[in-house]
C-alpha cells in the first residue's frame, strides 16, 4: 500500500458533507492513511467572505465528533483555528517568514527573513518561545473570560 494523506477544509459549504467524505474514505482499500479535517481559516479574508465560509468552533467540533463515533476506525486529526494558530510558518515573496495568530483575529509577526538568516536561525527565534513578549498579551485572556469564548 502506497501512504495517502487527506486534507480537507471543513466550511459551511462542506460541514454537512463530512460523513460522506468518511464513508467514502472508509470504502477505500488502502488502510495507510491520515484525515486531517481543518476548520476554515479567514486569513485576510473579506467580511463577505468571512460570513459565507466559517464555520463556528461547536458546529465543527459537533461534526468532527461524530464523525470520529461513527467511523471509529478512522485516522482523523482535526485542527480548529486555534489549535493552528501560532503554529505554521508563511514565506512571503520578499523572503521574509511570518506567522499568524490569535485565530479569528488575524494579525502576523514577521519571525525571520531568509536572505540574511538561517531556517534553522528563523525556527529558533526567540520570538517563537512562547513565554516571549511579542506573545505574551496574545495568550493572556482578559479577566472573565476564557479562550473558548
Amino acid at each position: 500500500d502506497i501512504p495517502v494523506k487527506i486534507n480537507t477544509t471543513a466550511n459551511k459549504y462542506n460541514i454537512n458533507d463530512l460523513l460522506n467524505i468518511a464513508k467514502y474514505i472508509s470504502s477505500l482499500e488502502t488502510k495507510q492513511w491520515g484525515w486531517s479535517i481543518f476548520q476554515w481559516w479567514s486569513q485576510r479574508s473579506t467580511d463577505r467572505l468571512f460570513e459565507e465560509m466559517f464555520v463556528e468552533n461547536d458546529i465543527f467540533m459537533d461534526a468532527i465528533d461524530e464523525v470520529k463515533r461513527k467511523f471509529p476506525d478512522l485516522n482523523i486529526r482535526a485542527g480548529t483555528v486555534e489549535d493552528r494558530s501560532l503554529s505554521y510558518f508563511h514565506i512571503n515573496t520578499d523572503n521574509t517568514v511570518e506567522n499568524f495568530f490569535d485565530g479569528l483575529e488575524i494579525g502576523t509577526t514577521i519571525i525571520g527573513d531568509l536572505d540574511t538568516q538561517s531556517v534553522e536561525e528563523i525556527v529558533n527565534s526567540p520570538l517563537l518561545r512562547a513565554d516571549s513578549a511579542k506573545f505574551s498579551s496574545w495568550l493572556e485572556e482578559p479577566a472573565g473570560t476564557t479562550k473558548n469564548q
